[in-house]
């Protein structure tokens, strides 16, 4: 018998998960597999440079969005009046 649990905890400031859940398991040995991810997102900083040379530089990003955003808002007007 297999569960999967999802739960919520806390890492100590030394670096430990404590983990306490409730399990309908058995009694005896077990094989647990923990898949942890941060809360946070990663900082601003360790994006820098990611798409250097994937865009061209004198794309302007604020330009794009707006012009994506009037395009929707077309759409929008169009659909329903």
């Amino acid at each position: 018998m297999m569960q999967t649990l999802t739960l919520q905890t806390i890492v100590s400031e030394d670096g430990k998960l404590y983990v306490e859940a409730p399990c309908s398991l058995p009694p005896g040995p077990a094989e647990v597999v923990i898949v942890a991810e941060s809360f946070y997102p990663k900082p601003l900083r360790s994006f820098q440079g990611i798409w250097k040379g994937k865009v061209n530089e004198g794309f302007d990003l604020q330009s794009a969005l707006k012009e994506i955003r009037h395009e929707w808002e077309k759409e929008w007007e169009t659909k329903n009046g």
